[in-house]
């Protein structure tokens, strides 16, 4: 029963575990000797993951192999931020509502 509880937690633990290989797979990638399907695949990396690093490589943007974990981040300023809120409450008042759907 404590083995079967150990070898579990063992199993959550490898969760984030590929950055290591990440670096490896993605040089893969870029020379051609792997397709990114066969990269996730083969190496146990989500395949989101492998595009997202070599769409930001493609862009000339700094890339960090290392998963961030911890607190969330603010993708806006609150400045910018309540003036996003203001646009949008105020497109509501006048009958132009912020959704997906479209109305014909």
């Amino acid at each position: 029963s404590t083995t079967t509880k150990k070898t579990e937690m063992k199993e959550k633990k490898k969760k984030g575990s590929w950055e290591a290989r990440s670096s490896q797979t993605i040089d893969k990638v870029l020379s051609k000797e792997l397709s990114i399907r066969q990269a996730a695949v083969h190496c146990y990396i989500p395949k989101s993951t492998v595009q997202n690093k070599i769409k930001a490589l493609n862009r000339r943007e700094e890339v960090k192999m290392k998963r961030k974990f911890g607190r969330f981040t603010w993708t806006f300023l609150a400045e910018y931020e309540r003036v996003l809120v203001y646009h949008g409450t105020h497109l509501s008042n006048r009958c132009m509502p912020l959704t997906r759907k479209v109305t014909i």
